[in-house]
């Protein structure tokens, strides 16, 4: 009777150590395992693909082992110690049953498990493929009754959740696929769309800006200076943005080609472009000064992206409730979450 006791005791432990390290791995890990043993391959795919199945078995060879545990148990104490008190041991046979149970059918293997979950599911299927067979009737029924009244409100989606994706490259990285500097960027990349955009923008008072009223040449002084490709246009006031000029524009604008095509010496002498640019210059910048967007600050980094793919543009003003400038947005800054800060030649020259 004690080596009966004692199997029973072990299907419980067995049951909860399976239970808890299948549900411990991610589904690369289970992946990993499917490749590495193929003789349990239909056994892991299982597990994927249906979980239901397994979960079934489980649960339900856990029940039985943990009744005919207690069954067993209980007639057998009682018909040992019959010449005693029969409420009393009663008693003592449930407490210590229970507690039993508790320890080495539940807290230690689930505890083991969590530790060791690899190891454990490795080893599960030579056991459970076989209670598979045993309880193939009442799982068919119990995975009916599951699509029959559940199916409405089971995830029908095969895309990974953003959770299951951190999971993921937390596994690669434990595996050591991947350096450590191509982890930190995936898991950058996850992360980036739960920012805010006010997170990654430039601060309103670093942003560069240009009054429409200043000489043209300034506007040319500024570009040769920072290197920048697109310069905030206010009027009056640095708040009250009217848009911002692409240099792009500007270099191609006629009154800029006009002004190539004088003497090179004109670029040497800054009166002799001053000069030109004074007649018509502010008239063509009002004319290439190009709609700024406006982005809530408020807003996520997945927001900011779609924005930018409607609108294609590459550069938005980001604002607060009262639509004042808060600062100052664009692809790079998300680029610059994920691999760091990018560095160009006008950037370089300023650190030398």
């Amino acid at each position: 009777m004690l080596i009966i006791l004692l199997t029973l005791l072990f299907l419980s432990s067995f049951f909860s150590l399976s239970e808890t390290a299948l549900a411990s791995l991610s589904k690369f890990k289970i992946k990993k395992l499917a490749h590495e043993n193929q003789r349990f391959n239909r056994f892991f795919e299982l597990w994927i693909s249906q979980p239901q199945y397994l979960l079934t078995t489980i649960l339900v060879g856990n029940s039985i082992v943990n009744a005919l545990f207690s069954s067993i148990a209980t007639y057998t104490v009682l018909n040992t110690f019959s010449s005693l008190n029969r409420e009393l041991v009663e008693v003592i046979t449930w407490l210590s049953i229970t507690l039993i149970i508790i320890i080495f059918g539940e807290v230690t293997p689930k505890t083991l498990a969590r530790h060791y979950p690899e190891r454990i599911v490795s080893l599960s299927p030579y056991l459970l493929t076989l209670f598979l067979r045993i309880f193939a009737p009442l799982n068919y029924l119990v995975n009916y009754l599951i699509q029959k009244f559940f199916r409405p409100i089971l995830p029908s989606s095969s895309f990974l959740t953003r959770e299951e994706i951190k999971i993921l490259i937390r596994d690669i990285l434990e595996e050591k696929a991947v350096d450590d500097e191509t982890g930190k960027m995936l898991t950058k990349t996850v992360e980036l769309c739960e920012l805010k955009v006010e997170q990654i923008m430039v601060p309103w008072e670093k942003v560069e800006s240009l009054d429409i009223s200043e000489e043209p040449s300034l506007f040319i002084d500024h570009l040769i200076e920072t290197g920048r490709t697109r310069i905030p246009i206010y009027r009056e006031n640095k708040e009250n943005i009217i848009g911002y000029i692409y240099v792009k524009d500007l270099l191609t604008f006629p009154i800029f080609m006009e002004t190539r095509k004088i003497s090179g010496e004109i670029f040497q002498k800054e009166s002799g472009l001053l000069s030109f640019w004074q007649k018509e210059g502010k008239v063509a910048l009002e004319k290439i000064v190009r709609p700024v967007n406006f982005i809530l600050q408020e807003k996520k980094v997945s927001e900011f992206l779609e924005e930018l793919k409607k609108e294609k543009v590459n550069l938005f003003v980001v604002v607060d409730s009262n639509q004042q400038p808060v600062g100052l947005v664009t692809l790079e800054d998300v680029l610059e979450e994920v691999v760091g800060e990018i560095l160009d030649e006008y950037d370089l020259r300023g650190k030398k």
